[in-house]
């Protein structure tokens, strides 16, 4: 079952919530690749208007890191911006590498 709760929040822009946990995992000895972005991502074509604030234009970010390491096959963190809070997903189907979800947990701790 893929993961629908984010694993974190963070009270930051999805541009500096991306570079701070490539900051992190890239100081933890993985590579963090950025893959994809998308401004408006929760809005469609027919209906510009944010699920999350419905009177209002979408606003929201969506991006995507692939992570490397050594030890394991490369996988996405999705991010989910909005209203100056990014959430990371990991939508895989399985669970996060417990050293990857350290580092993640510790970009918070540090910050």
């Amino acid at each position: 079952m893929k993961n629908t709760q984010p694993i974190l929040t963070f009270a930051l822009d999805c541009d500096s919530a991306v570079a701070l946990v490539k900051i992190c995992l890239f100081e933890k000895g993985f590579y963090a690749e950025h893959n994809f972005e998308l401004t408006s991502a929760c809005a469609s074509f027919t209906n510009p208007l944010c699920p999350h604030r419905p009177d209002q234009v979408c606003n929201c970010q969506l991006a995507t890191l692939r992570i490397c390491g050594r030890n394991f096959p490369a996988f996405p963190l999705v991010f989910h911006s909005y209203d100056g809070y990014t959430e990371i997903f990991y939508m895989e189907v399985g669970s996060i590498p417990p050293n990857i979800l350290l580092a993640i947990h510790q970009v918070n701790l540090n910050r």
